[in-house]
């Protein structure tokens, strides 16, 4: 289940962070996805403030899953994404799901996250997924996150 944290900043697939100079674009920018443990968070607040539209950087984030088992930091690069627009509602979807092949993972979340080539501190959190409180754990396999038909992130315009 994704809880999305920038509804107020969408337009058409692109959210506007110009007082960041962060704007990121679904399709054109490269996005990854990273898996926590339960508690985790994002300095405390992953929600922007709505005037100032500033964002929470991926180093920011609490209880990542260390590095191995599969694992690597900062997670998986998402790839294969699209989006579309049925009135108001503006939804990006993803042809794959984050998969990390045969590895020894539990998580209870994740974030998907903005890649830029300054690294983490500079790297914006844009929706975090909750497993619903349960943990996925994989044992020597696939551990895949099944993103559902609303998408990675879809958001209704006022």
């Amino acid at each position: 289940m994704a809880i999305n944290v920038f509804t107020d900043a969408f337009r058409k697939g692109q959210f506007d962070a110009s007082t960041a100079g962060l704007p990121v674009n679904f399709v054109s920018d490269t996005l990854g996805f990273l898996l926590v443990n339960n508690g985790a968070s994002a300095g405390g607040d992953a929600t922007p403030d709505s005037v100032k539209r500033s964002f929470i950087f991926e180093s920011s984030i609490t209880d990542q899953i260390g590095a191995g088992g599969g694992y690597t930091t900062r997670g998986v690069i998402v790839s294969g994404i699209t989006v579309s627009q049925t009135a108001s509602v503006v939804t990006i979807t993803t042809a794959t799901n984050p998969t990390w092949p045969t590895s020894t993972i539990t998580a209870y979340g994740g974030w998907l996250t903005k890649r830029t080539g300054s690294g983490a501190a500079a790297s914006p959190l844009i929706t975090y997924y909750t497993f619903g409180g349960t943990a996925i754990i994989s044992s020597g396999g696939n551990f895949v996150v099944q993103i559902g038909s609303g998408g990675l992130v879809s958001v209704s315009g006022g």
